[in-house]
């Protein structure tokens, strides 16, 4: 589902950018990120546009007859978010595809991906949605996380932003990739053997927070992982570039009327997991 894929890009790379910090230059690092953690704990509201590229290949020999180079995946997703209570209006674009959704006390409302109209999600998607640790994903716990790390980033600084970068493989990112699942996701959804499957191979990432609010601007992550499962072997190379903006700048996020109005409850669609 699309906000599968959205949870999964920003919660992971975001998760994973709290995991190591610091160099020479740790006491600096530590308190931008004491900072940006105080300011980002009033934020109400923000935009964010995220342009994922991916490559997927599948099977250790032959790519299992898909194309030698692997499945190449893009995606965009354009959204508004609340903090509290959480709401969020986004559209996706993916595989020459556009959905548009809407989140609210009200229920999971998107565009009939098999027609015109709008359709309601079934319960259950609710309830896996709401099982997520969202919490975990807002800026403000990010930046609160951020500060017990000060090892492996870097510190510079350009055009009156701080730019935090970390380059990583091996077993250091293997335990941020793990990490990061485990507090995103439910234990119950978290299979044992999807931890002792997952090989992370390499991982780097850019941080960029405005120096004058403390409001992180910018998010760049690359990464190589591999994973196996039942002697089946799956290998993801993935790019994802995140803005953000517009913070508390927000209206109250609500559902259109005419979409309470018109929208078809599904009675069953796939799951988050």
């Amino acid at each position: 589902m699309a906000k599968r894929t959205y949870v999964a890009m920003v919660s992971l790379f975001l998760i994973l950018l709290l995991s190591a910090c610091g160099s020479a230059e740790g006491s600096k690092i530590e308190k931008i990120m004491s900072e940006a953690s105080e300011v980002n704990k009033d934020l109400q509201s923000y935009a964010v546009k995220t342009e994922t590229e991916q490559v997927i290949k599948m099977g250790k020999q032959g790519n299992n007859g898909l194309p030698e180079g692997g499945i190449p995946i893009q995606s965009t997703i354009d959204a508004v978010h609340q903090v509290e209570p959480m709401a969020f209006h986004q559209t996706i674009e993916s595989m020459g595809q556009t959905t548009e959704q809407y989140y609210t006390d009200k229920g999971l409302y998107m565009t009939n991906p098999a027609g015109d109209g709008w359709v309601k999600a079934p319960e259950k998607v609710l309830e896996q949605l709401q099982a997520l640790n969202v919490n975990s994903q807002t800026p403000a716990e990010q930046m609160e996380f951020l500060e017990e790390y000060t090892e492996d980033f870097q510190l510079t600084s350009e055009e009156g932003h701080y730019i935090l970068t970390f380059q990583s493989e091996g077993e250091n990112v293997q335990k941020l990739m793990e990490d990061s699942l485990k507090e995103t996701l439910p234990s119950s959804q978290l299979p044992e053997k999807l931890l002792e499957g997952l090989t992370v191979n390499d991982l780097e990432y850019t941080m960029k927070i405005d120096q004058d609010t403390y409001y992180p601007e910018m998010f760049h992550l690359d990464m190589n992982l591999e994973i196996e499962e039942n002697g089946e072997q799956v290998e993801l190379k993935q790019s994802i570039y995140s803005e953000f903006s517009r913070f508390n700048e927000i209206e109250e996020i609500v559902v259109p009327q005419n979409i309470l109005n018109q929208a078809e409850e599904m009675e069953d669609m796939p799951g988050l997991f």
